[in-house]
């Protein structure tokens, strides 16, 4: 199983509402796709963190779509029903592990994420290699402990992936070390020296009428 935890990157995850969603709060429909979730930690991280800082409407026009090539084919069923072991939440804070979640009435080391929080939730089973995008007119695009795993010329296809992916000056995050290839410097911006979050340089024949 994929290697991740509750709360990981959380310095990356605080550029959502920090920069991202301001850059386009005028918009009440925000597309997010977190490519390479793995059993869910980081998606319901970033849920409760946007829910913790926005407000009730603005958290309601928040879209999550999540894959990842999962061969275990157990994450969909983790994911859905948001169950997680009590070793697998150590990281949470006690007032969120509260607030969010609830202990199973038969096990009682087994935690549940809240409904409203799992009903905000996509996901699906999905190669990165295919090139084949789950979606469109993404807002912005996680993919955070992936790229490394690829070689360079993959790397520059699922970026490129991505970059299509995206709605025009929309936002790529990864993690703290991973930088995009260089090649694609001409297809994105970086935002911020220290960290990886990038924005989409559209070219005026790209850009929609």
């Amino acid at each position: 199983m994929a290697f991740t935890f509750f709360f990981r990157d959380l310095d990356a995850i605080e550029l959502i509402p920090g920069y991202v969603l301001p850059s386009i709060s005028e918009k009440k429909i925000i597309k997010i796709w977190d490519a390479g979730c793995a059993n869910g930690p980081e998606i319901y991280s970033i849920l409760i963190h946007l829910k913790e800082t926005l407000n009730e409407e603005q958290f309601k026009g928040i879209n999550i779509f999540a894959s990842d090539i999962d061969n275990s084919n157990s994450f969909k069923k983790i994911i859905e029903e948001g169950t997680y072991k009590k070793n697998q939440i150590c990281s949470v804070p006690s007032a969120i592990l509260e607030k969010y979640f609830s202990q199973d009435k038969e096990n009682p080391d087994i935690y549940i994420i809240s409904e409203n929080l799992r009903k905000k939730v996509n996901y699906q089973k999905h190669d990165l290699l295919s090139l084949n995008s789950i979606g469109s007119d993404f807002d912005l695009i996680i993919c955070k402990h992936v790229l490394q795993h690829f070689n360079h010329k993959e790397q520059v296809d699922v970026v490129k992936m991505f970059y299509n992916s995206l709605t025009d000056e929309g936002f790529l995050l990864c993690e703290f070390s991973q930088e995009i290839p260089e090649y694609l410097n001409s297809h994105f911006k970086r935002m911020l020296p220290e960290q990886n979050l990038y924005r989409k340089i559209c070219s005026v024949n790209e850009k929609r009428v």
